[in-house]
């Protein structure tokens, strides 16, 4: 402050005011059986009353991912065929299937579909995001999908039971074969769901291919009832 040639200076620090309010950003869209880097997977903002940014104590801050519905893993591996590994199994990965997705080796990968919610704490205040996990193009909007139910997996034998109707058709067992096999033996927990997401993409084109060839059947049939005499063979 000055007045003529009178001055005087005062020091005054400015400080954030209380933490208010978190804003967090993450993509709308998640691509089942993808793997995404952990860091950088959401970011947020830990926001005033004023939306001025504070810097947090990062070890005060709590991110948590959840699945908004049941996911449809543990109740396929709770019904499993094989032997009591199946049940030890499931008791151990209960917390994995019932989250929706496998965290590790700083990757991580959706195996349930569906909407989630990205969860960031910090004290008494919160911030969420929801985001939801498709499947990729061109499988989005397949007509395998129409009636299409998978039943039970069997650890032991590494078969999963699929279940459709096409022309009567009923139950198919399809075994985890060639590289999909491969993958579910290495080791660790992320090649085991990396290779069941990759499974139930070529479930869902070996079902498509059924269809189309059905389709095929269908139409030389007309085809061939179109161009022969009424009672021909």
């Amino acid at each position: 402050a000055r007045q003529g040639e009178v001055s005087a200076v005062a020091m005054v620090t400015v400080l954030p005011a209380a933490p208010h309010h978190i804003v967090v950003d993450a993509p709308d869209t998640f691509i089942y059986g993808d793997k995404y880097l952990s860091d950088g997977l959401a970011s947020y903002q830990i926001l005033d009353q004023y939306n001025n940014e504070i810097i947090p104590d990062q070890s005060l801050v709590k991110t948590t991912i959840k699945k908004n519905t049941m996911g449809n893993m543990l109740g396929r591996l709770v019904n499993a065929g094989g032997s009591g590994l199946s049940a030890q199994y499931t008791a151990m990965l209960r917390p994995v299937l019932i989250g929706g997705y496998i965290s590790e080796a700083g990757q991580v990968l959706f195996f349930e579909r569906g909407t989630y919610t990205i969860t960031v704490k910090y004290g008494d205040i919160m911030g969420t995001k929801e985001f939801t996990v498709i499947f990729r193009e061109p499988y989005q909007n397949v007509v395998a999908w129409a009636d299409y139910h998978m039943g039970n997996v069997s650890i032991d034998n590494k078969t999963v039971e699929i279940q459709y109707d096409i022309l009567g058709q009923g139950f198919c067992v399809i075994p985890l074969q060639g590289d999909v096999y491969t993958m579910f033996d290495a080791p660790g927990l992320m090649c085991k769901f990396f290779a069941i997401c990759k499974g139930h993409y070529r479930i869902l084109e070996y079902r498509q291919e059924l269809i189309e060839k059905d389709k095929l059947k269908t139409i030389h049939k007309i085809f061939i009832g179109l161009i022969q005499p009424q009672g021909a063979k």
